[in-house]
């Protein structure tokens, strides 16, 4: 008689069916399925018959059985853990993509019996991605994001510059890089990682990100049988700026290396208008080498070589020292070894700025102390 009744309960509950849409990229995706009554011994199935094998979930009173799960599926499904007791059959999908689209469908058996309680019509979309990526010229390298949540077959990735004639960036099949393409301006500058295709991230890094860097970058993903992916990254390159007022005795251009610079080394700032600020070779200053402007208003560490520290002092700035100054270092045969640019702004009146901006303007505060200020002075190329 118990069989009976079980029997007549699976026959007659109705079938229901939705739809459902989500975006690529989300972090997961319920797919709904209850019942008000269920059965003892039952077997709860999630499927999709337009795939072999189509078993997507399954799970019974022992817990999960995926021993015959689609493999596309694999750590990507989970449901509540007392569903056969609740009647809540509801299934998480995790880290949804463009495959994933199709008519999945939620069974139970009982006692050699089955019935469809459900089927959800899932539609992942395409997500066009736009962000934003902002860096000082100097850093040693900037990172260009792009990620879709799993690769289900052979794909191509190609980093474009739409701006530029050719615009690929760096390109890349499969498992090695496709280069023949590239613009030349970032030839031995680009790189992904080696492992992209089992991660999903084909961000891209750019090594000694420059002023004519700064553009929109496009990432395109073609997976075999599927749309197109899009992510567009907004590089923006900047030069370090530092504001001060006019009434400030003097201000601090910030340059900084880690690298061991050789003791023949000649470090040179200038301004826009190429004209020499200061110069440093043979082991002390050379006044006599600097414009007439700066003549006695700078100053450099004694021990600048050694210490990596070769920021400027300048003395009584005002408006008209507003300019990019750029500081270079050259070794003894000429060759350019590191270059780092800073903009100055003098304010010709105080309107308040910023205290820790006064900070790094004060005359008597150490070079040491300085690094930790707003401006902290950052390694370059």
């Amino acid at each position: 008689m118990k069989t009976l009744v079980v029997f007549l309960l699976l026959m007659n509950v109705s079938q229901h069916a939705s739809a459902l849409e989500v975006y690529e990229g989300v972090e997961s995706v319920l797919l709904t399925c209850q019942d008000t009554s269920v059965p003892r011994n039952s077997t709860l199935v999630w499927s999709r018959h337009d795939l072999s094998p189509p078993i997507v979930h399954e799970r019974n009173l022992a817990g999960d059985e995926l021993g015959d799960q689609n493999q596309r599926y694999r750590r990507r499904t989970s449901m509540k853990t007392d569903s056969l007791r609740t009647g809540d059959f509801s299934l998480t999908l995790r880290n949804p993509i463009i495959s994933d689209s199709g008519t999945y469908t939620c069974t139970i058996s009982a006692y050699g019996n089955t019935r469809t309680l459900t089927e959800v019509e899932l539609q992942v979309k395409v997500s066009h991605q736009v962000l934003s990526v902002e860096v000082y010229k100097g850093a040693e390298s900037v990172l260009l994001p792009c990620h879709i949540p799993f690769v289900s077959g052979p794909s191509t990735v190609v980093w474009s510059r739409y701006d530029l004639n050719p615009p690929t960036v760096h390109q890349r099949q499969q498992e090695e890089d496709e280069l023949t393409d590239q613009n030349q301006r970032y030839r031995d500058r680009t790189s992904m990682k080696t492992d992209a295709l089992q991660t999903g991230d084909f961000s891209l890094t750019l090594r000694k990100p420059h002023i004519f860097d700064s553009s929109n970058y496009t990432c395109t993903i073609r997976v075999t049988g599927e749309e197109p992916r899009l992510t567009d990254v907004q590089l923006q390159v900047k030069v370090p700026r530092v504001e001060v007022d006019s009434d400030m005795e003097t201000v601090y251009l910030l340059c900084k290396t880690t690298f061991h610079l050789p003791e023949d080394a000649k470090v040179e700032w200038k301004d826009n208008y190429n004209r020499k600020v200061h110069v440093y070779k043979n082991g002390s200053d050379q006044p006599e080498e600097q414009h007439q402007v700066y003549r006695d208003r700078t100053k450099m560490n004694e021990d600048l070589l050694k210490s990596g520290y070769l920021s400027l002092t300048l003395k009584y700035p005002t408006d008209v020292d507003n300019s990019t100054y750029t500081c270079t270092v050259y070794s003894r045969e000429g060759n350019i070894l590191l270059k780092k640019q800073v903009k100055l702004k003098v304010r010709a009146e105080s309107d308040g700025f910023d205290e820790t901006m006064r900070a790094a303007s004060v005359p008597h505060q150490k070079e040491s102390d300085r690094s930790s200020s707003l401006y902290t002075p950052v390694d370059f190329y």
